[in-house]
């Protein structure tokens, strides 16, 4: 048996079709692909990534009878980004703009990492549009003071060599990462120059920070639907590879820190229930 791993694939989807749709503040890009009259199921990706994220769920799905929408968040992908806001009211309002464009009155919605707090503000403000909420990863990064904990320190700056193409890249983050990205992966995040040099992010830097500004608490208790949550468990001992290319200083604020998001985590995770 093959172990063979299909490649992540950014460009056009066989099977998808890409639809221009007017969302609150600019146009969303929108892959819609699968079976027309299956169940739906809205995949919200990730922040500073994009649709391409799901193509191999989204191919699953679309094989398995679902209709799969795949939206680029405002201000990702080949969407537009305005200059604001990006509340996590705006971004559902998006959500429920995409429905609406496509005749769509319910779906199945799934968000991944920052996308959680997403889902669960349309789940507590559009009950009538929604059938089940799926959350990866997706805690509710607006509660328990997670807007005041220290983070753990970054990787070190990436160096020149690093930038000089994809695949340089690639190797770099595998080194500070512990696990290699697929290139299709890395190259939906970067832009390149002429001669494959990578000079910045394809999604702005400042989304991060305008995304973040606009998160809400989670109202658990309003949210009717089911759901779903998995998540990863961070511990007090948990560390990354590129911890140990730290100064001891800071490989002691890491430990610090990280202790503190573990705790953060598990509190999260016990709101959730």
């Amino acid at each position: 048996m093959s172990t063979e791993v299909a490649p992540i694939v950014t460009a056009a989807w066989q099977g998808f079709v890409r639809h221009d749709v007017p969302g609150k503040a600019g146009r969303l890009s929108v892959r819609v692909g699968g079976a027309e009259h299956g169940a739906p199921v809205l995949l919200c990706h990730s922040i500073l990534t994009s649709s391409a994220i799901w193509h191999r769920t989204a191919m699953t799905l679309a094989a398995s009878g679902w209709r799969v929408i795949c939206p680029d968040t405002r201000g990702h992908g080949r969407s537009d980004a305005p200059a604001g806001p990006y509340t996590i009211d705006d971004l559902v309002a998006d959500d429920i703009a995409v429905l609406d464009a496509l005749k769509i009155p319910r779906a199945i919605f799934v968000g991944h990492s920052i996308a959680g707090t997403e889902v669960f503000k349309l789940g507590a403000a559009y009950p009538d549009r929604v059938i089940k909420l799926v959350t990866l990863d997706g805690l509710d990064n607006a509660g328990g003071g997670w807007d005041k904990l220290p983070q753990p320190p970054p990787a070190p700056d990436l160096t020149p060599e690093d930038l000089q193409s994809v695949q340089h890249l690639a190797a770099a983050l595998a080194r500070s990462d512990g696990y290699r990205k697929p290139l299709p992966a890395i190259c939906n995040l970067v832009r390149t120059g002429p001669s494959g040099k990578v000079i910045g992010p394809v999604t702005p830097p400042e989304i991060n920070s305008k995304v973040l500004a606009g998160l809400q608490l989670a109202q658990y208790d309003q949210i009717k639907a089911p759901t779903l949550g998995m998540f990863s468990k961070v511990s007090a001992n948990t560390r990354i590879p590129y911890c140990w290319d730290l100064s001891p200083a800071k490989q002691e604020e890491f430990r610090r820190n990280i202790t503190r998001l573990a705790k953060w985590t598990d509190g999260a995770i016990e709101r959730f229930r």
